[in-house]
């Protein structure tokens, strides 16, 4: 009897009935950094297409061109248009895709649950020497991203990017500077969920501005007894003012808590290649100190945040008292 081999690869078991996916929906970034230093500007998305045609989800090349612990960074993207109020119960992702990438480690059973969490957070997990960041923001109606980053050893960092247009990699990449030089160690995608810190932080500043400057108007309108109970107007404003207060402090407590995460993972990179980077942790210390940065600011905004509560409550109060008759 003569004797026969039979060879299939993952891929092609798990997409023999594949189909192609909208261009409009789901593209990828093959990210490729120039000699100086710099992400490309713009950054510039391709159709996910076919298996056959692109082994983008199945082939984690090693780029070479800097040296042989440089790897490419690879993102599988997705438009979050409907994904903020809607497709809340799972990823937006074909059956087959997600598998596949679950199947690689690009996605884990965290993730998903996080996805479920109109609440958003983050977190920093290391398993194996497999060093993941998630995070989401707060899913609330307004801007709105999710990201799931894995580093994989030395062979390649990579994940699942969903973003509205506020946080495309566009937004958060182009023209970047990329600031891990260090020869020896195998290359991190920090400055991704930094930069959304950073734009979140900065987003969640203005939130703070608009709303303290509608009460400050109120108070004083107030003050000078022009109140208006007419369908109960002023009640209705200050109810209004609180649920927005309400959704701002969860975006407050969001990016603190990313904050401290993305310390942790910095620590967790720095800690995972200990015998290659040989004293020359200036990458190291520089994202620390820009984190920290960015914390103190948050900081600043959530102490704002706490005084609201009471500045509203006073007003209720003053409604109350001056809308009573003979008052």
């Amino acid at each position: 009897m003569e004797l026969q081999t039979f060879q299939v690869t993952d891929s092609r078991i798990l997409h023999r009935d594949w189909e192609p996916l909208p261009m409009q929906w789901w593209t990828y970034a093959d990210i490729s950094l120039t000699d100086h230093q710099h992400f490309p500007d713009p950054i510039k998305l391709r159709p996910l297409r076919d298996v056959e045609d692109d082994d983008f989800l199945i082939n984690h090349k090693i780029d070479r061109s800097y040296d042989d612990s440089t790897v490419r960074f690879k993102l599988v993207v997705g438009n979050a248009v409907s994904a903020n109020l809607t497709d809340t119960t799972n990823l937006p992702i074909k059956p087959n895709v997600k598998e596949l990438i679950k199947k690689q480690g690009w996605l884990s059973d965290e993730y998903e649950h996080l996805w479920r969490r109109d609440g958003g957070g983050s977190a920093c997990l290391n398993s194996h020497s497999i060093l993941t960041f998630l995070l989401q923001t707060p899913r609330d109606g307004k801007a709105f991203c999710s990201l799931s980053l894995v580093n994989r050893e030395r062979t390649h960092c990579g994940g699942v990017f969903i973003g509205d247009d506020h946080y495309s990699l566009d937004n958060l990449l182009s023209g970047q500077a990329y600031l891990n030089k260090h020869p020896k160690v195998p290359r991190d995608f920090a400055v991704l969920p930094f930069n959304i810190l950073v734009t979140h932080v900065e987003e969640t500043l203005g939130y703070v501005h608009r709303l303290e400057r509608e009460l400050t108007s109120t108070e004083k309108r107030i003050a000078e007894g022009k109140i208006s109970l007419d369908d109960n107007g002023d009640y209705k404003l200050l109810n209004r003012l609180s649920l927005e207060h309400l959704r701002v402090q969860r975006r407050s407590n969001f990016e603190l808590e990313l904050a401290e995460n993305l310390l942790k993972y910095v620590g967790e990179y720095h800690d995972l290649w200990r015998h290659l980077w040989e004293g020359g942790t200036g990458y190291i210390e520089e994202m620390r100190e820009k984190i920290e940065q960015q914390t103190r600011y948050a900081k600043q905004v959530h102490l704002d945040l706490e005084i609201i509560p009471r500045r509203i409550k006073g007003q209720s109060k003053a409604v109350c008292v001056g809308g009573t008759p003979g008052r």
